[in-house]
């Protein structure tokens, strides 16, 4: 075999490679993009958590309804070192249904748990504010990352400060499947309006 097609063979291997562990690599920025869906768990206590995963699974609720505060969406202990960097996006449902002083926002961001240490690594974004009666929206935002590393065992934080309205009722979606809820359906705004909480987090691709 020539010396040529043996390189070209093995840069497709691992291309095909790289590309099986993430949802989409982007070449130019050297990194690999994994899309993560939110859920809402339980644990042997009966505690309610929220949690980051690849897997399209039922959350215990397909909505949160009412949400207000801070909700920590975690990922599972890395078991390999991993490195993040480049800009995260998240992507969520909310729906409103009565006119409101304050409104109703979220605001994102990204935060590493070592050893119990929680630190950011990024800073805080926040999404649009409804405060309207009867209104829904998907809303997005982009989280420019500081370039962080992940130690085996360290584990990826989604942290979300919901500022909730002050009357009326409100919810947002967090289901990897995107049921519909009793409030985010997808016959609002068919097939755009969605329960799935989505975060896509570039880490950076070895070379």
């Amino acid at each position: 075999m020539a010396i040529k097609d043996f390189q070209k063979k093995s840069f497709l291997r691992s291309a095909e490679s790289i590309s099986a562990n993430y949802s989409y690599v982007d070449v130019a920025d050297g990194t690999g993009v994994i899309e993560f869906y939110g859920a809402q768990t339980y644990d042997t206590t009966n505690s309610t958590k929220y949690i980051l995963t690849t897997n399209s699974i039922y959350s215990n609720v397909p909505e949160i309804v009412n949400p207000s505060g801070t909700y920590n969406f975690d990922l599972s202990a890395f078991n390999l070192p991993r490195a993040i960097k480049g800009t995260a996006y998240f992507s969520v449902g909310m729906y409103m249904n009565t006119a409101a002083t304050n409104g109703y926002f979220i605001t994102a961001k990204i935060q590493k748990s070592s050893g119990g240490v929680v630190t950011d690594c990024s800073s805080a974004f926040q999404g649009a504010t409804l405060n309207s009666n009867g209104i829904w929206k998907m809303i997005l935002i982009a989280i420019p990352l500081t370039p962080t590393h992940f130690k085996k065992g360290d584990f990826l934080r989604l942290n979300l400060v919901v500022d909730g309205a002050d009357n009326g009722e409100w919810a947002m979606g967090c289901d990897p499947t995107g049921r519909n809820g009793t409030y985010i359906t997808s016959a609002l705004v068919s097939p755009s309006m969605s329960t799935k909480l989505t975060l896509n987090i570039p880490f950076q691709i070895d070379t």
